[in-house]
């Protein structure tokens, strides 16, 4: 039996905007968070689009018109032979594309009014933000059409793609906007979809200038000064070249080097994801901009590796290792004598440790081979740590806490998600750039997986998480973490099942473990180690989960 298999979900789904009212997304609405950086390609098409047929009726005209809109070529040019001559150059089809399910069916109303009935699973809009459902919503959409000349042709259509799925992988791919953390150390993926045609890398950058998904503003930083528009119309590629050209105050002013190779960077990583780019050539009203030789060296990160060192418990005993299956390298940190050690978490730059004791009620720091408590609660998250130092977990079901490790005496401070109210969270850990928390949590009802964006203060610390978007699955999740920076793993501990979930909203799915107690996550999937209940540990492989001998148990790697 494979390892994996397949898990059939909207291939439509992507990062999406939040519901109108601010509420936290618990059914209806779906978002998948992915990585296009390898499947950006020329436009594909699997069959010839025709135009209208002559003495075509209006079903067959407003048919052929939606089955045409998988010809992103030249403007949707035979889609538009399906419109009336002067209305042709009127329609619009950039403000969203519709994904639906069925057969759609018409129905005449008045003279020459139409009905297109259609069960709708993921809307995107002009941004290329895309929002997916859980189940097909419905929506009546209409159509007037006209008889011209002898020949039916539409007068009046949505400003919109209506594509059913298989027309949608066709015409369409994910595409990734890079944003920055705070310190600009870190590139933070941001995943649209657009129509995949020669003019795409005008439509990836109008939507770089505009900003980030909603959920991680605020939570990243973006090189490009607020205000900045293309002085024109199109970002032409040649010879994998694209040429760039930027107009505002923010960038006509007199740019430092360091903001010009920002800006450079920033285009260059976002449009590299697209395989007719291969470099980017940056102008500001027309004045090309030199490039500092020195600037790849300090490029932003894509997707930060773990540290291979792990952090583990040994009869009681909080050890470390350089690698799991170096017993060699291990050192003890702590081997207290009036605690049961559990659920320890090492700091990105090690040295630094956090654990639970006490029936997981007690979260306790450890500097220079000292323990100090940090929380006291009725039940506490396993501890993470983030790059800029700070612990964080969740006491009392729904209170999210940090703690700065770098120094003795700091307390603990709450950061403000009013949304995670009336939730039980059983699983919070931070991306490696540091700008995203992702969240299992459970109502009396259902289990959910969330990504929220962190906010910080101009100090780095932790101030409030962003309303989040939540991750379709298959499963119940009571575990999630970051395998990248463009994937995240899930499990449910009361079946042993996991999930591996990209941006694009592909699910891949391990065999089931039984007795899955715990996962830890480093580099790839090959570094993902879970535990069973009687503290035997398995790593993740192409073949399955693969027994491993050790004598340690509660096992982290870094973050």
């Amino acid at each position: 039996m494979a390892a994996y298999r397949l898990t059939g979900c909207l291939a439509a789904t992507g990062i999406l905007t939040l519901t109108a009212c601010g509420g936290i997304p618990t059914s209806g609405a779906v978002n998948h968070y992915a990585d296009p950086r390898s499947t950006a390609s020329a436009s594909r098409q699997s069959s010839e689009i025709e135009g209208p047929a002559t003495n075509a009726t209006p079903d067959e005209i407003i048919r052929g018109f939606i089955s045409a809109g998988v010809g992103v070529n030249d403007n949707y040019a035979v889609a538009r032979q399906f419109l009336a001559p002067d209305y042709a150059q009127q329609w619009s089809p950039q403000e969203q594309t519709l994904v639906y399910t069925n057969t759609p069916s018409i129905s005449a109303t008045d003279k020459g009014d139409y009905t297109l009935a259609v069960e709708l699973t993921a809307k995107i809009d002009a941004r290329g933000i895309a929002t997916s459902s859980d189940t097909a919503d419905g929506e009546n959409l209409s159509f007037q059409l006209e008889n011209i000349g002898g020949q039916w042709r539409i007068t009046s259509a949505p400003n919109s793609i209506i594509l059913d799925q298989r027309q949608f992988n066709i015409a369409y791919n994910p595409f990734t906007l890079y944003f920055y953390d705070p310190t600009f150390s870190y590139a933070v993926p941001d995943v649209r979809w657009f129509a995949d045609r020669d003019t795409v890398a005008t439509s990836v950058v109008r939507v770089l200038l505009e900003g980030p998904a909603p959920y991680l503003q605020g939570a990243v930083q973006t090189a490009i000064p607020t205000g900045t528009t293309l002085t024109r119309s199109s970002v032409p590629v040649e010879s994998s070249v694209a040429s760039v050209d930027l107009s505002g105050a923010g960038v006509q002013k007199e740019l430092t080097q360091l903001e010009s190779q920002r800006i450079k960077t920033q285009l260059t990583q976002t449009l590299s994801t697209l395989s007719t780019v291969s470099s980017v050539e940056l102008k500001v009203a027309g004045q090309t901009i030199q490039e500092d030789d020195a600037r790849a060296n300090s490029l932003p990160l894509i997707n930060p590796p773990v540290s291979g060192g792990v952090v583990g418990v040994e009869e009681n005993t909080l050890i470390t290792r350089s690698s799991l299956s170096d017993a060699a390298s291990q050192n003890t940190v702590l081997a207290p004598q009036q605690q049961t050690v559990t659920s320890p978490a090492m700091a990105i730059s090690r040295g630094v440790y956090a654990y639970l004791a006490n029936n997981e009620k007690e979260l306790w720091l450890v500097r220079n081979g000292e323990a100090r408590q940090l929380l006291a609660a009725s039940d506490i998250t396993v501890p993470s740590f983030d790059y800029l130092h700070w612990v964080w977990a969740v006491q009392n079901g729904s209170q999210v806490m940090v703690s700065l490790s770098t120094s003795d005496g700091n307390q603990p401070q709450e950061v403000a998600a009013d949304w995670l109210e009336g939730y039980t969270v059983t699983s919070l850990n931070i991306s490696r750039d540091g700008t995203r928390a992702v969240i299992a949590a459970h109502d009396d009802t259902y289990s959910y997986t969330w990504v929220a964006g962190v906010i910080r203060d101009g100090e780095g610390a932790p101030q409030r998480l962003q309303t989040p978007v939540r991750l379709g699955t298959g499963i119940s999740p009571t575990f999630a973490d970051f395998l990248s920076d463009n994937e995240v793993i899930i499990a449910d501990y009361n079946t042993g099942a996991t999930e591996i979930i990209s941006i694009s909203g592909v699910r891949r799915s391990p065999e089931i473990l039984t007795g899955l107690a715990k996962i830890s996550v480093g580099t790839g999937e090959e570094n993902v180690i879970a535990q069973t209940q009687d503290s035997t540990l398995y790593r993740l492989s192409s073949s399955g989960w693969v027994r491993l001998e050790n004598t340690l148990h509660d096992l982290n790697f870094s973050g």
